[in-house]
């Protein structure tokens, strides 16, 4: 009977979004500016970088924000190297929810190479961690097929010879993260086998640094609170990052269109936020569906601000982070 439950609702799900279909209430994106590079010849590795889907199984609208954004991927002139998606990934961590997503995402494999997933808040506050862990993994698996997790939700992945290092909670937490001191050694040392390749490297998390990104500020906290952050152990991933360059530090958790708060500099390490791909955004550029293409060249990087639900980009939003070696 437990097993039910999850068809039942899987099924409610897509019903809905065959309704929202036919009632015109999905959009569609515009195919004139696809997914593209600005120079195919120089570019050295492509990727979609979203925040926070959150689908839902009462919440109709995510999934189809979801299926709009990726009718955009479907429509790249471009295969792209990967897909980066910033953690809450599903809003209550359910069975039916990921098999959405994944449906949706599996769809897209004929254009992206990579799925590189964190997960976030929404994935498992509420729910007994071990349990909970392997029905995230189940899901992980069942669409990063390169990228496959065995032990624990932490995870490293090359990329035409870039690194993405994707932490993960390791225990249940209700918003902010936790992190385990072997996580912490691992992301460290990670990160210091990058060093001297002359490339970036990419660190994904769902939530950000504290005092980043306009918190607490941006997450409506007094100044004194560390909500809307890591939390208590923001300052030991920070020292981390402060030790290397070329650090790339991928959010997402608050739900900021592009903006004043989206990138932060800070000099050895930059900091991105990314708008949630799912909810509604606020405190910046309000529509729904953004996120970034990123294409790395050997001395820069350029993330180029997209609204994928109706494929276009946002070149006032676009951020150049030179690379220092």
């Amino acid at each position: 009977m437990t097993r039910l439950f999850p068809l039942i609702a899987y099924k409610v799900m897509t019903v809905m979004l065959s309704i929202m279909s036919a009632l015109g209430m999905i959009s569609t994106p515009s195919i004139d500016t696809p997914v593209s590079t600005v120079d195919p010849d120089t570019v050295q590795m492509t990727f979609a970088a979203w925040g926070d889907p959150q689908v839902s199984n009462y919440l109709y609208k995510r999934e189809a924000r979801l299926v709009s954004a990726c009718s955009d991927i479907k429509n790249s002139s471009v295969k792209l190297d990967a897909l980066v998606i910033a953690g809450d990934i599903a809003e209550n961590g359910l069975e039916s929810e990921y098999r959405v997503v994944a449906e949706n995402l599996n769809a897209l494999k004929d254009k992206v190479d990579n799925f590189i997933i964190a997960y976030g808040n929404h994935d498992s506050r509420l729910k007994a961690y071990p349990l909970q862990s392997k029905r995230i993994m189940k899901f992980h698996n069942s669409v990063s097929t390169k990228h496959q997790l065995t032990d624990h939700l932490y995870y490293s992945a090359e990329v035409k010879g870039y690194k993405f290092i994707v932490l993960n909670n390791d225990k249940t937490m209700f918003e902010e993260g936790y992190y385990s001191p072997e996580q912490l050694e691992w992301l460290d040392s990670e990160i210091a086998s990058t060093q001297g390749s002359g490339k970036p490297v990419f660190v994904v998390n769902h939530q950000p640094l504290k005092k980043s990104h306009g918190l607490p500020k941006t997450w409506n906290a007094p100044e004194c609170l560390d909500k809307g952050s890591i939390g208590e152990q923001s300052d030991q991933i920070q020292a981390i990052f402060e030790k290397y360059n070329n650090v790339i530090f991928i959010t997402g958790h608050l739900h900021m269109g592009f903006g004043q708060y989206t990138y932060e500099d800070r000099g050895s390490y930059k900091l991105i936020n990314l708008p949630t791909i799912g909810c509604s955004n606020s405190d910046g550029y309000d529509a729904d569906g953004q996120g970034y293409i990123f294409e790395v060249y050997p001395d820069r990087i350029i993330a180029r601000a997209r609204v994928f639900s109706t494929g276009e980009y946002m070149p006032q939003y676009d951020i150049t982070i030179p690379l220092n070696y």
